[in-house]
């Protein structure tokens, strides 16, 4: 499975532009890499999605990763 470095990641909802550019995240199915805590982040629950990427948080552990939208924009393609 993917990885962010804190997360590995198992599928992602996104709104994708017509060129193919990555405009929203809306959903991340993860697996915490510090407890182990499988989840699906959304918005208010685990997931902020900023202008230029997005922040995951474990409802766990609370550990956090800010990722930027050309990093998370490989990870459109996995199913959620």
């Amino acid at each position: 499975m993917p990885h962010t470095g804190q997360f590995e990641i198992h599928g992602m909802e996104s709104v994708m532009l017509s060129a193919g550019t990555l405009l929203q995240v809306t959903r991340i199915a993860c697996r915490c890499m510090r407890c182990h805590r499988q989840f699906t982040a959304t918005e208010r629950h685990g997931l902020i999605d900023l202008d230029g990427g997005a922040v995951l948080t474990c409802p766990a552990c609370s550990n956090r990763q800010a990722m930027c939208r050309e990093s998370l924009s490989g990870y459109h393609s996995l199913p959620c």
